[in-house]
C-alpha cells in the first residue's frame, strides 16, 4: 500500500514477485521520490517468481512513446 496526505491505494505488479526491501528512509522524506525516483528514492526492492512473464510489458522506450501524448 502506498499512503499520501490525500489518499492510500494498493499497488499492483503486472508479474507475480516478493518484496524483498523496503525503503524506510522516505518515511522521514517522502518528498525525495519527486527528486529522485529512480535513485535513492526506490520505494521497494523484489525478486522476481517468474522473469518469462516479463516478455509481455513495454520496455521503457514504448512506455514512454505510448504515454507520450498523454
Amino acid at each position: 500500500m502506498v499512503e499520501s496526505v490525500k489518499a492510500a491505494a494498493d499497488v499492483k505488479a503486472p508479474v507475480d514477485l516478493t518484496v524483498t526491501e523496503v525503503n524506510s528512509s522516505l518515511e522521514d522524506s517522502p518528498e525525495s521520490v519527486n527528486a529522485d525516483p529512480e535513485g535513492d528514492a526506490w520505494f521497494v526492492k523484489v525478486d522476481i517468481s517468474d522473469t518469462s512473464q516479463l516478455d509481455n510489458l513495454m520496455n521503457r522506450e514504448q512506455y514512454d512513446a505510448f504515454t507520450e501524448d498523454l
